[in-house]
């Protein structure tokens, strides 16, 4: 895979949770940055901007969730088809163990 093509990293099967966590956790201090400075400035519109910024948060929160739960399952069946491949790779060696061993 290429690190530079920007199609093969965005769509990895991992790729998605590891590019989207940082969006929720960012808009949070960019929340907290305009509802502080909406309290010096005694301005509104930052308020609302701080406002609609957690909203975006937390539906940004709410797709970082599902991609972690799919980026997790993928995990799972990747190392569990490692433990099967491996098993049926080292299968006749066993078997070639078991029967010249003498009983």
């Amino acid at each position: 895979m290429n690190p530079f093509d920007l199609k093969s990293v965005l769509l990895a099967k991992h790729a998605q949770h590891v590019a989207l966590v940082h969006f929720p956790i960012a808009l949070i201090f960019v929340s907290v940055a305009f509802d502080l400075l909406s309290l010096r400035k005694q301005n509104l519109a930052l308020l609302r901007a701080a406002y609609y910024t957690v909203i975006v948060a937390a539906i940004s929160a709410v797709s970082t969730i599902v991609t972690g739960i799919l980026a997790r399952q993928l995990q799972r069946e990747s190392v569990s088809r490692i433990k099967h491949n491996s098993f049926v790779a080292f299968q006749p060696m066993q078997d070639y163990y078991k029967s010249a061993t003498p009983p």
